[in-house]
Order: structure tokens, then C-alpha cells, then sequence
């Protein structure tokens, strides 16, 4: 819920707002233009999409001749680099323990803070959504295995090729209890630690008769990266009326003080040496009022899966209207937000395509201390980086 007036709101809390009548009447006008600015811009954002929709349905009627061989070439195009991207020619090199368990520590912490905050349930949900929403009491030793192995060696336990693979598995499945706090949540009763064999008896009486080794084969396929990934995708027509609404919609978001901007990456600079679209890091940015009334943080926005920050047109009018004295920054995510699928190269949402480069850019804004940003810039300097456009 984005407040429409914020610094109304603070000076009602702290009792320095003025009269109630007179304070109630001030917020009730802020709401009502809050609310007027938002419809404003909400009835011409939904007509984009009116526009969008109508424009390629005339054109495929007009083109229908044309059209319809088109829709056939890209379904044919689309299933083939489907099966391309799904055919992986060799396994990724396995991970070391220390790495496996950074990224766990990482992901603990997460469910931790959000936990504590307002989700109590969060890391319950966490570990047994992996597992198809089965009792996490239910999960054996053996599913926990087969987890970590296809998440940090990219390949089921079984198929593990080497003793020291299997040992970093076995570590990091006992050290995983411990991290998710199993015994705290589910009873001191609750363990899918290894089991000696003269204890296998005992704990299949304690089971209801059901061993503790055998696996559940519950890992959720959508989760296993080892696995096959059902993929589909729209029609051609479909993917042009979503990028001519795009530009639209992105001369409404222009208008809200919006300007879009890049920064290089790795990938792209790599691209442009060898003639190709490397697809450099971008985002939207709109900077505060010149004569802020107080002072604020400024705003960093990830848009979810749609169709990008077009999709969000609306909240983006709401925080303007709500926040004009912070600067807000929209990440843009090509991978989820349905680019035009014949794109071969994009920018990664991981590491060296989005996460060091918008620490860069984040640096760049004020958004984060600039302690190190002249490391950083010596940095990009000798990968041939350039300043943001």
C-alpha cells in the first residue's frame, strides 16, 4: 500500500500535524489528488494496451497472406532453439564446501530475517515447497541428498562421479540440518541425519516400518536443475503486440520523470569486440525534487514476471505522486519480462551481469557509500567499461 502522502503521515505520528479537523481535511485532499493523479494516468496506460492489441490484430489482417507463413517459420524457429537450450553438452564443474555452504548461509540468513519480521512460517514453507509440500518429517536422508547434490554438483547423487564429490554432498546435507534448524522446527524427535546400521531397526519402528534411507522421489521438478524443463511460448503475434505496448507505455513512464539508462557489462563488452548485442545492464531512474521537503531514502524497485516495468506503469505513478522527495531506480529484468524470444543475448540476473553492475550504478546514483567506487572504476576501466549513458 504506497501512502499518499508520507510526510503527513510522520507529522501525524509524532503529534506535530496541527489541529485534528484540519489535519484530517489536509489528508483527505492529499488522498484525493493521490488518487486522481493515479486514475490519471491509469485510463491512457490501460488505452496502450487497447492501442497495442488493435494495431497487431490490423496488421495481421491486413498481412494476412504474410502472417500466417510467419507464425509457422517462428513456431518452427522457437522449437528447435528450445531443444537448444535445453541440450547441455557437458556437466558444470562441481562446487567446493565452502562455496556450497556460502550459498546456504546466504539463503539462511534471508529466511531468518524474514522470519523474525512478519513470515514466522516462511523457512517451514521454504523446505517443504522443494519437496512438493510433503511433510518435511516425511523427508529421508537420501531426498536430502539427491537436493544438494543436483543444486551444488548439477547431478544426481548416484551419478556423482568421484569419492570427494560424495563426501562434499554427505557435509553439506549434515551441516544443511543444522543451518535450517530442523530440531527447532519440528521437534527433537525430527533428524534425517545418517543413520549407523544398528540403529536402522529402531528408527523403522520409531517410522511406522518406513526406513529412513528410502527416498521419497518428491524433489520438485521445477526446482531440479538436472531435470527437463517443460518451456512454451506465445505466438508471434503475440510477442509483437507486448513490444509495441512496451514503447508506449514506456513514453507514459518517460513522462513521469523517468529516463532510461545502461551500463555495460562483462557480456556486452565481450559482445561488441566480437560484432554481436552484448545487451548491457539497464534501468529506470528518476531523481528526486530538486528542493525536498525532508529528508528520504531513496527507492531501488525489481519488477516481478510480466512484461517489465510496463506492467507496472500504475505503481510507478503511485510512488512518484507518494515519494517526490526520493530518487527511484526500477532494475530492469529482461529474463522475466517476456523480451522478444529471437534475442539471442541478454543480460544475466546473476553475478557479473546484474549484481556487479548495479552495485556500480547504485554507487554511481548515491545510493550506496562510494568508499570503494574508484576501485570499481579502475576496475571496469581495464575491462574497457564505460561510464552509464
Amino acid at each position: 500500500v504506497v501512502d499518499p502522502d508520507p510526510a503527513l503521515a510522520s507529522a501525524s505520528a509524532s503529534g506535530k500535524g496541527g489541529s485534528g479537523l484540519l489535519q484530517a481535511m489536509h489528508r483527505q485532499c492529499a488522498r484525493l489528488r493521490f488518487s486522481a493523479g493515479v486514475l490519471g494516468f491509469f485510463f491512457p496506460w490501460v488505452g496502450t494496451m487497447a492501442v497495442a492489441g488493435a494495431s497487431v490484430a490490423c496488421a495481421c489482417v491486413a498481412l494476412f497472406p504474410v502472417w500466417v507463413p510467419a507464425e509457422v517459420g517462428f513456431y518452427l524457429y522457437l522449437r528447435e532453439k528450445r531443444r537448444r537450450l535445453l541440450r547441455v553438452s557437458e556437466p558444470f564443474d562441481p562446487m567446493e564446501k565452502d562455496e556450497c555452504m556460502h550459498h546456504l548461509t546466504c539463503i539462511q540468513r534471508s529466511l531468518v530475517n524474514l522470519s523474525a519480521r512478519s513470515h514466522p512460517e516462511i523457512s517451514t514453507q521454504f523446505f517443504e515447497d522443494w519437496f512438493k509440500g510433503s511433510s518435511a518429517t516425511d523427508i529421508t536422508r537420501d531426498d536430502a541428498l539427491q537436493w544438494m547434490s543436483q543444486s551444488f554438483m548439477f547431478r544426481d547423487f548416484e551419478a556423482l562421479a568421484t569419492e570427494r564429490e560424495r563426501r562434499i554432498v554427505q557435509e553439506v546435507t549434515t551441516d544443511l540440518e543444522g543451518i535450517l534448524q530442523h530440531d527447532r522446527l519440528y521437534g527433537a524427535d525430527y533428524s534425517y541425519r545418517a543413520e549407523e546400521e544398528e540403529e536402522e531397526e529402531e528408527e523403522e519402528k520409531i517410522s511406522g516400518g518406513k526406513s529412513r534411507g528410502m527416498r521419497l522421489e518428491v524433489l520438485k521438478p521445477g526446482f531440479n536443475i538436472c531435470g527437463d524443463f517443460d518451456t512454451v511460448h506465445y505466438p508471434f503475434s503475440v510477442y509483437m503486440g507486448i513490444y509495441v505496448f512496451k514503447k508506449v507505455a514506456g513514453m507514459l513512464i518517460r513522462n513521469l520523470g523517468f529516463e532510461q539508462h545502461s551500463w555495460p557489462t562483462h557480456q556486452s563488452r565481450d559482445a561488441e569486440e566480437g560484432g554481436g548485442d552484448g545487451g548491457a545492464f539497464t534501468y529506470w531512474y528518476r531523481e528526486a525534487a530538486k528542493e525536498p521537503r525532508r529528508r528520504t531514502s531513496p527507492i531501488v524497485f525489481f519488477h516481478g514476471i510480466g512484461t517489465g516495468i510496463s506492467s507496472y506503469g500504475v505503481l510507478l505513478k503511485a510512488l512518484s505522486s507518494a515519494y517526490p522527495d526520493s530518487s527511484i531506480m526500477v532494475v530492469e529484468l529482461p529474463l522475466v519480462a517476456m523480451e522478444r524470444p529471437w534475442v539471442e543475448t541478454r543480460t544475466a540476473t546473476a553475478g557479473e551481469g546484474l549484481c556487479a553492475p548495479l552495485a556500480a550504478a547504485m554507487r554511481e546514483r548515491g545510493f550506496l557509500p562510494r568508499s570503494d567506487a574508484a576501485e570499481d572504476w579502475e576496475a571496469w576501466r581495464a575491462r574497457g567499461g564505460k561510464r552509464p549513458a
